[in-house]
């Protein structure tokens, strides 16, 4: 608590310093990060994900984290951040699992926004596709005797074979950080629009959201601000059909299309950011429905 406390008050005194991002006036806050080269924060994420079958827990998995952030270099047109990751833990029992997370231990990504903290391309995406061909290689020798080891790792290798598939299945945490950055926003103001969102099998699926100012904090400089997603149901339903036949095991049938059940996907957000455009907390939590299936993931991520 006293280092949350100590870096908004730094922060408050750093942003002094800057054009100011929230207007008391008209009550809007624009997201835009005010980051200087060699400046570092540090978070923890925990990650759970709930599978509910009707109105049974089936099974719930825990994953925790610490992420690094440090600010590489500050232009006029551009942030390069260091995302690293290491200190992971999780109650998953699997030895794969526990392996594979060791495997990851330490791995950087090199973030490029713009001048507003908006993402724009995840520059070693070369060095994290090798570093994941590499680790599944190391599963793929260790558990030879495990029959299902080829396919889990054909399907991780798929799911990394191109520059949008890395930034689309190994950024989520990153996109949730800067889901804010780079708009206006005005206090009780619901803004609502469309837009594409990539598919952890690099394909774009349509994205309804509404977006939502819900707090300014004067005192602490930060606000709190609120995001739904739902995602077309048919795409989404198409593209898991896509992927559950990719993954079938060969000599086994699957179902017709037109006997695939609907999925739904729905995504909540919020996330209190500083005036500075740190994030000080954010948490996402996903819901997919299909039949009697329900999944829910949550991510929090918190800064220390």
């Amino acid at each position: 608590m006293f280092r949350k406390f100590l870096f908004v008050s730094v922060a408050i005194a750093f942003s002094a310093t800057t054009n100011a991002q929230i207007e008391p006036k008209d009550s809007t806050f624009q997201v835009v990060g005010y980051w200087s080269k060699g400046e570092k924060q540090s978070y923890s994420v925990t990650e759970s994900k709930i599978k509910i079958n009707k109105t049974d827990t089936t099974s719930k998995e825990f994953t925790s984290y610490k992420i690094d952030v440090t600010v590489l270099d500050s232009t006029d047109k551009n942030y390069k951040l260091e995302w690293k990751y290491s200190g992971y833990t999780t109650s998953d029992k699997s030895e794969l699992v526990k392996d594979l997370l060791g495997l990851t231990e330490g791995m950087k990504m090199i973030v490029v926004t713009n001048e507003n903290g908006e993402f724009q391309e995840l520059e070693n995406w070369k060095e994290v596709q090798e570093i994941t061909k590499k680790a599944m290689g190391i599963l793929q020798t260790k558990y030879a005797s495990l029959p299902s080891i080829m396919q889990i790792v054909e399907s991780v290798n798929e799911k990394f074979a191109t520059k949008e598939l890395v930034e689309a299945n190994c950024n989520k945490e990153v996109v949730q950080f800067l889901s804010f950055h780079g708009g206006k926003y005005k206090l009780g103001e619901v803004l609502t629009g469309k837009s594409e969102q990539m598919s952890g099998l690099g394909k774009p699926i349509d994205n309804n959201y509404e977006i939502l100012l819900d707090e300014l904090n004067f005192t602490d400089n930060n606000g709190v601000f609120r995001m739904s997603q739902t995602l077309d149901s048919k795409q989404l339903t198409d593209q898991t059909y896509e992927l559950l036949k990719k993954m079938m095991p060969k000599g086994n049938k699957i179902m017709a299309r037109d006997k695939m059940p609907q999925v739904t996907n729905t995504t909540e957000l919020a996330s209190r950011i500083h005036n500075a455009g740190w994030v000080i907390y954010s948490i996402e939590t996903k819901t997919t429905n299909s039949l009697d299936v329900q999944s829910i993931e949550e991510r929090i991520i918190d800064i220390q």
